[in-house]
């Protein structure tokens, strides 16, 4: 993401959402915290995805994931393919850190569960308590969930 994306003109139609990238997204990838990745046509931000790693445990031990920490399209270009393309890059990169999940809390208030059980991802844990979110994780596959043949 660079300085020059108009991160403020963005809008998903989550406040929450918009308020991070045009005010926090930069500064957490200055500190080190987590990445934010754009989709861009020139400086219009089309959508982002926030990611970092993660550790999932299971039976074996704890093993290395990325969390996908926010995940939105502007509302303009919801529909045409941009979330799959963001999603394909946030498995990419975590196919090249070796990770073998992502991870990802999807809100009940919105249709991300759906959208997340189209990409692979399943339910791991419900948690009313924490916003209404679901707990999802997909395996990382060996190539994009959203290619097509």
């Amino acid at each position: 993401m660079a300085k020059t994306h108009r991160r403020r003109d963005f809008d998903c139609g989550c406040a929450a959402l918009n308020d991070y990238l045009a005010l926090y997204a930069r500064q957490a990838d200055a500190r080190g915290e987590s990445q934010t990745y754009v989709a861009a046509r020139g400086v219009l931000v089309l959508g982002f995805a926030t990611t970092a790693a993660a550790t999932m445990l299971d039976s074996g031990g704890s093993l290395a994931a990325t969390k996908l920490l926010r995940f939105a399209v502007d509302r303009s270009f919801q529909g045409y393919g941009v979330g799959d393309r963001l999603m394909d890059h946030v498995f990419e990169l975590a196919r090249a850190d070796g990770h073998a999940f992502v991870l990802v809390d999807a809100k009940h208030c919105s249709n991300a569960t759906t959208y997340y059980r189209r990409l692979g991802f399943e339910l791991v844990e419900h948690q009313d308590a924490v916003e209404g979110c679901d707990t999802m994780v997909a395996r990382v596959p060996a190539a994009s969930p959203t290619s097509q043949p």
